[in-house]
């Protein structure tokens, strides 16, 4: 309500009264009610009067008001088209944008493939690493020519160090990729020529041997022999004649076979053994079965260890498929040593800390690779 809104509201209140009061006047006091009444007249018309100007400005400041809003919302109209036309041309300005920056993508990923394309035709040369291929890569017409020796440590647990070394034989092929023995040997059965592998593991052994017995005396290198090489009577008789040759470091070759091979020896395999036995070499029995064979018997032929896969250890204290106890007991007494082979896990290693004294497996560490010039007797054999 306005200031004069409010002025006429109280004029009009007054003179209200005054006609109520002049009324009340002449009754009281007995004065003249008919001057009173046409007094009272005469004031309630002029509030009355008063009331319809009044009612008059304030429809007039209504339509006044309406007016302006009207007024107001074409502002906001006009206003809020000018908005939209903007918001239209920023999205065509960050739809234009957005496909600008696309397509600079698009070119940066075709430049990173170009570049990787070339990168892939470069010749890289490759780790000394041993791969899981088993595809044939052998040429069944004569043995491989470039062999890589690898050592992997068998660790002391108690220790926790290095107490001997396994051996065994890589194949490079031509895209200088390297690859175990075992994965071929069947092939290289075939071929003819496996024996002749199983020979070169010797030769190339000894040398590192000798350099490594000038640090430790009773360190030990365990070579891998297949069932079909003691068949062989040819490589019999060429690795008594190498051990023959190499007296001073026979003493340190375990010569390892597997339960399966040991069972398939013939009569001149078994006296293969025999002499190898009296030249100074040891043997180690691996790939063992739930039917062991005699422990006493094995000692007699000149085994001083026994290779038992982890996952038949653990099998062994989880199932009681086999007494570890008495098992350990009955090697204890007849003075062979349980390796536990193939350890890779955490877990595994916790099984037997506390069972056995000696393991290998990728979870201490790989194989290694020996460089090629350990045949040279003044210099140190490494392992890379």
């Amino acid at each position: 309500m306005s200031f004069w809104q409010t002025i006429l509201a109280v004029v009009l209140a007054v003179l209200s009264i005054m006609a109520i009061g002049l009324c009340m006047h002449a009754v009281v006091f007995n004065a003249r009610l008919d001057v009173a009444l046409v007094a009272s007249v005469i004031l309630l018309a002029s509030a009355q009067l008063i009331f319809v100007f009044s009612r008059a400005g304030n429809k007039r400041d209504a339509r006044l008001s309406i007016k302006d809003l009207m007024q107001a919302n074409d502002s906001l109209s006009q206003e809020q088209a000018v908005l939209r036309r903007r918001v239209d041309r920023m999205s065509d300005t960050l739809a234009s944008g957005h496909n600008a920056t696309a397509e600079r993508l698009d070119a940066q990923v075709r430049a990173l493939e170009h570049s990787v394309s070339a990168l892939t035709r470069q010749e890289v040369p490759a780790p000394p690493q041993l791969t899981d291929r088993t595809e044939p890569v052998l040429d069944a017409s004569s043995p491989p020519r470039e062999l890589d020796l690898f050592l992997e440590p068998v660790v002391l647990l108690a220790e926790n160090r290095t107490a001997h070394y396994r051996a065994s034989l890589a194949i490079r092929n031509y895209g200088d990729e390297r690859i175990p023995v075992t994965k071929v040997a069947r092939e290289a059965e075939r071929a003819g020529y496996l024996s002749e592998l199983d020979l070169t593991i010797f030769e190339r052994v000894l040398p590192v041997i000798r350099r490594l017995q000038k640090k430790r005396r009773d360190v030990a290198v365990f070579c891998p022999v297949s069932a079909s090489s003691f068949a062989d009577n040819g490589f019999v008789q060429s690795l008594l004649a190498l051990l023959s040759s190499n007296r001073d470091v026979a003493s340190a070759l375990v010569i390892e076979i597997t339960q399966t091979a040991l069972s398939q020896l013939s009569d001149e395999g078994q006296e293969g053994l025999a002499c190898l036995a009296q030249l100074g070499a040891t043997f180690s029995l691996s790939n063992l079965r739930l039917d062991i064979p005699d422990m006493m018997t094995l000692s007699e032929l000149g085994f001083a260890f026994i290779c038992v896969d982890v996952r038949l250890l653990v099998a062994m204290k989880n199932e009681g498929q086999i007494e570890p106890g008495s098992f350990l007991q009955q090697a204890a007494r007849s003075k062979l040593s349980i390796i536990a082979a193939d350890v890779a896990k955490q877990s595994e290693y916790a099984w037997i800390e506390d069972t056995v004294q000696l393991a290998y497996g990728s979870y201490f560490s790989p194989p290694r690779l020996v460089r090629h010039d350990i045949t040279v007797e003044d210099q140190p054999a490494k392992v890379a």
